[in-house]
C-alpha cells in the first residue's frame, strides 16, 4: 500500500492546495450563493470498510466555513470541517458500484442536495494480478477501456516506488511508468481512474465534482 498512500497524499495536496486563504463566513449561506465541490477518495478494499468524502464550499472563491447552525452530510453521516482541507470531510462506509454518494448541505432545515454516482473501477488486462513482470522506464499497462477524464499510474517494489502524476486518456493503455527502480522481488501497480466536472440542477451557484477510484494488483518484479 505504500505507493498508494504516497498518491493519496499527494492528490490531497493537489486538491487543495490552492486554498490557500482562510475560512470565511459569509453573511448569505444560502445555496444558491454557494459554490460547492464534492470529491470522493474510493481506495480498494480500507481496512475500516469507509472511504474519503469531501465537500467543499466557496463564496466569492474563498473556502467557507459556517457559523449558523449549517449542517453537512453524505449518506447520513456527519462532515466535519477540516482545517487542513478547508472543507468538510468524513470517512463514510464504501458504496458499491453503481450506487450514490449523497451529499446534504442544510440551511434553516432546507437540504440542497448533490449525487456522485460510483462508476466502476479499472480492470487490469495486463499484467494480471500475480504476474512476474521486467522492470524498464518505459513501462505500459494496459486496461478495459473506460469513460473517466483521465487515468494515472503508480508503483512500487522493494527498492522504491514511484506515482508518475500523470493522467492519461481513459483507452485501455497507460505508458511512462519508470518501474526501472523498483528493485526485484514482490512489488505492486496501481490504476487510478478520475472523473470530474460541473454537475448541473442542484440549487448551488455552481456545482463540480471530482471522484478518484484505485485498483491495485500485486506482481513480482525481476
Amino acid at each position: 500500500m505504500r505507493p498508494l498512500l504516497l498518491t493519496l497524499a499527494l492528490l490531497l495536496f493537489t486538491i487543495y492546495s490552492s486554498c490557500n486563504d482562510p475560512w470565511v463566513t459569509p453573511a448569505d449561506t444560502s445555496a444558491g450563493v454557494l459554490d460547492v465541490k464534492a470529491s470522493v477518495i474510493d481506495l480498494p478494499n480500507p481496512s475500516d470498510g469507509k472511504n474519503i468524502v469531501v465537500m467543499q464550499f466557496f463564496s466569492g472563491g474563498k473556502p467557507v466555513k459556517f457559523a449558523a447552525g449549517e449542517t453537512v452530510s453524505c449518506n447520513a453521516a456527519s462532515l466535519h470541517p477540516n482545517g487542513l482541507l478547508f472543507a468538510y470531510a468524513e470517512r463514510v462506509p464504501v458504496v458499491p458500484i453503481g450506487g450514490n454518494y449523497h451529499f446534504v448541505y442544510t440551511r434553516s432545515s432546507v437540504p440542497t442536495s448533490l449525487d456522485l454516482v460510483v462508476p466502476s473501477r479499472v480492470v487490469f488486462a495486463s499484467p494480471t494480478a500475480g504476474a512476474t513482470v521486467t522492470r524498464n522506464s518505459n513501462f505500459t499497462i494496459t486496461y478495459v477501456a473506460g469513460v473517466g477524464t483521465g487515468v494515472n499510474a503508480s508503483g512500487g517494489g522493494p527498492a522504491g516506488s514511484v506515482n508518475r502524476n500523470v493522467f492519461e486518456p481513459d483507452n485501455g493503455t497507460y505508458t511512462g511508468l519508470d518501474t526501472g527502480s523498483f528493485g526485484a522481488g514482490a512489488g505492486e501497480l496501481s490504476l487510478q481512474r478520475r472523473f470530474e466536472g460541473a454537475i448541473s440542477g442542484t440549487g448551488f451557484h455552481s456545482a463540480t465534482r471530482q471522484y478518484d477510484s484505485w485498483s491495485t494488483i500485486n506482481v513480482t518484479w525481476n
